[in-house]
């Protein structure tokens, strides 16, 4: 047998595929080492996993949508009620220090120089023999004055945002004021 290179045998190997083609085998045209490398071709049963494009954002937009919607009940609750607490606790510091006020002034009048105070500051009374003046301011009254109200806190942005979306109006924090 004689040696023949590869290429000797690539250019039989064309002459006999280009001639007649070999029962129950197919022919090919072109010698495999002058074919160009190509890409493997896919697999039947393996398809291509297509990229969701634009449904995946829809998709997450309509989750949130939906929860939203089902918790909005909820955390409007939440907030109207955590905004009354706010108020409430407003309430009962102002309270609070408005009755510690009237405490210091009740144990101030059970000693005598708290009578006698009261008396002078009050009622306009003096000790016996003793001239009192009292000066009053133009335009004031000197009938029973209301007590001054603190005014309600301001309100930043955000938080009359939130009001808006949950529904608190202002008259709803000012019930049950002192």
């Amino acid at each position: 047998m004689s040696s023949t290179t590869s290429r000797q045998r690539g250019s039989s190997q064309r002459r006999t595929t280009a001639s007649a083609p070999r029962s129950g085998g197919t022919s090919r045209s072109t010698p495999a080492a002058r074919r160009p490398p190509s890409k493997p071709a896919p697999k039947p049963a393996a398809r291509r996993r297509r990229r969701p494009g634009w449904l995946l954002p829809l998709a997450v937009l309509g989750v949130v949508a939906v929860v939203g919607w089902a918790l909005y009940p909820a955390v409007q609750l939440q907030y109207q009620t955590s905004r009354r607490v706010g108020s409430l606790e407003q309430q009962y510091d102002t309270l609070r220090s408005r009755n510690n006020k009237l405490r210091q002034e009740v144990s101030a009048m059970g000693t005598a120089a708290g009578v006698e105070d009261l008396a002078r500051n009050n009622l306009g009374l003096g000790k016996p023999n003793e001239t009192v003046f009292v000066v009053v301011p133009s335009g004031s009254s000197t009938s029973g004055s209301k007590p001054a109200t603190s005014a309600p806190p301001a309100r930043s942005m955000i938080q009359s945002f939130l009001d808006a979306v949950f529904g608190v109006t202002a008259s709803a924090d000012a019930t049950h004021a002192p």
